[in-house]
């Protein structure tokens, strides 16, 4: 379920996110990559903001 080009969103900028929402980057990870819908969203939501973000720069 999860898309090809996960690696486009840095880690950092992943990480640091995951940290100012106060969500425990592992767990997220695991649920993540064990398709859990909520994290889905959540990456997905945080993925198109980032690409927002870029085609801006």
């Amino acid at each position: 379920m999860l898309p090809d080009n996960i690696n486009d969103i840095p880690p950092k900028v992943l990480y640091t996110i995951l940290k100012v929402l106060g969500i425990d980057i592992g767990e997220f990870m695991c649920k993540l990559l064990n398709d859990s819908p909520k994290e889905i969203m959540m990456y997905a939501k945080i993925y198109a903001l980032y690409m927002m973000q870029e085609q801006q720069c």
